[in-house]
């Protein structure tokens, strides 16, 4: 299928713009070159329009023709979007990233199905979608991966484009997008859960965020995660931190167990945590913890014993450290 590019101006530049274009150039040669390894564009005002094809076919066909999110441009106001298509594979890997549909699978292997699923509340996505990323940061970022599903935006005559996503300063969708992607009411068939991981939706390793956050003091946001509704299937994962990994700037767990939290645990540990005080200074490591999987971008970390605290994700800023209760300890741990 054709694309059809943006249209372009054909008129030639004068002599002074082209003087001042090889002056540019010269200068960004002459820039020393180095390699990080959060590196990417912070700015989107030089970025070129999104490519647009004619009409959509499926998620398979869409992503062979546009490539994946890292290569495109970020969303402008040249293409106005009515609907949005999220294509999401049937197989999905434990730490919750999903491949790119009509990647190559290993060999031997069949391509996984790919969920073709539609919103058409696509106002809040298109916003997020039109910010800028932000300048890569200084300060600790998570190990964890964060992979968004694959989108195709439409207009409201059926032609589409993949838009770039926008990402924070740890080089992850800005939470703006994943708070978007979560408040979207999608029809379709959902991906079907992995049936043979024995540890669905649990890596081997996970960063303790609850030491992170409380040596930065960076743990009075609003607590989103809690928002969940009462019968939010709830999984947690409990991670082991090896002695020689306590205290240290980001503590890594090693993975222990998993399960899901019945109806009534969750229901206690959201009451729980919603009137829980805002944590104290401490430095006391924990030498195990819990993470809860509330929405698909939202968590909840909670100490088995040290300083005894939880930190609940906000999907726009800052998570809030509280102090954790012994009864909730015990549903988690005991």
């Amino acid at each position: 299928m054709t694309p059809v590019s943006p249209r372009m101006p054909h008129h030639s530049p004068a002599p002074a713009v082209l003087r001042s274009r090889l002056a540019a150039l010269l200068a960004a040669l002459a820039l020393p070159a180095f390699a990080a390894g959060c590196a990417a564009p912070t700015e989107n005002a030089a970025t070129p329009s999104s490519v647009v094809y004619p009409g959509w076919e499926s998620c398979t066909a869409g992503s062979a023709q546009a490539g994946t999110s890292a290569a495109a441009p970020h969303l402008d106001d040249a293409f106005q979007p009515v609907s949005a298509i999220l294509c999401q594979p049937a197989i999905v890997h434990p730490s919750g990233a999903y491949p790119r549909p009509g990647a190559s699978p290993p060999p031997g292997a069949s391509p996984p199905p790919t969920a073709e699923r539609r919103a058409d509340d696509v106002k809040a996505l298109v916003a997020a979608l039109r910010l800028p990323s932000e300048k890569p940061s200084n300060g600790a970022c998570t190990t964890d991966a964060i992979v968004i599903p694959w989108i195709a935006l439409l207009d409201a005559s059926g032609q589409w484009i993949h838009p770039g996503t926008p990402l924070d300063g740890c080089r992850k969708p800005r939470k703006e997008v994943l708070a978007a992607l979560d408040q979207l009411h999608l029809t379709g068939d959902p991906p079907p859960a992995p049936t043979s991981s024995a540890t669905p939706g649990c890596t081997s390793m996970w960063a303790d965020m609850i030491w992170v956050a409380g040596e930065s003091n960076n743990g009075a946001g609003t607590p989103d995660a809690l928002a969940a509704p009462d019968n939010t299937p709830v999984r947690f994962c409990v991670y082991a931190v090896p002695a020689g990994q306590r205290g240290s700037g980001k503590p890594g767990g090693e993975f222990e167990s998993a399960r899901t939290l019945t109806p009534s645990e969750w229901t206690l540990i959201k009451r729980d945590l919603s009137a829980a005080a805002p944590a104290t200074p401490c430095r006391t490591p924990a030498t195990r913890f819990a993470v809860l999987h509330t929405q698909r971008f939202a968590k909840i970390y909670v100490e088995s014993d040290g300083c005894h605290r939880a930190l609940i994700d906000s999907t726009s800023g800052p998570g809030a450290l509280r102090k954790a209760t012994p009864q909730l300890s015990a549903v988690l741990f005991n």
